[in-house]
């Protein structure tokens, strides 16, 4: 009695685990196509150098999400900002798209919670290996005080 109660039991759980990998597998096929959907943003213009000018245009690709995230944000006064002479030499050497792109990385980088300048930093060090870490960090203060000063309460 005890033997067949066992082979039983051994086949009960033989046939739940068959059951449970059916409907995962049924499941895993018949899921909603929004779910495998990607994550895309309009791709906003703002006028620089006097031209309507998109994230992907400026940058010469297509931005990824965060990218186009803070262009579409913060792109309105880019070009001011970055022009305005706020991080010194360093952004002249780099060119006008290079200090763009790492005044929006910090404004990302900033507003998103439990983020602090070290992710800026390897975030930055990714176009600008061998960039002074001074030099950087003037990018990572000055764009949260000025051109998202929004985002001044993410912790250093």
């Amino acid at each position: 009695m005890v033997e067949r109660f066992g082979r039983f039991v051994y086949s009960l759980v033989i046939v739940i685990v068959v059951v449970v990998a059916v409907v995962a597998v049924w499941m895993y096929f018949n899921r909603e196509e929004e779910d495998t959907k990607v994550r895309t943003l309009a791709d906003a213009e703002y006028s620089i150098g006097g031209q309507p000018t998109t994230c992907a245009e400026l940058f010469g690709a297509p931005c990824n999400f965060d990218l186009q995230s803070a262009y579409n944000t913060w792109g309105a006064n880019l070009e001011q900002f970055v022009n305005s002479g706020a991080y010194g030499s360093f952004a002249r050497d780099i060119g006008f798209p290079a200090a763009a792109k790492l005044s929006l990385q910090a404004c990302a980088i900033s507003k998103t919670p439990g983020r602090i300048s070290f992710d800026f930093l390897d975030t930055a060090r990714v176009d600008h290996p061998d960039a002074p870490t001074g030099e950087l960090l003037v990018f990572w203060n000055k764009s949260r005080q000025e051109l998202c000063p929004q985002s001044v309460g993410a912790l250093e």
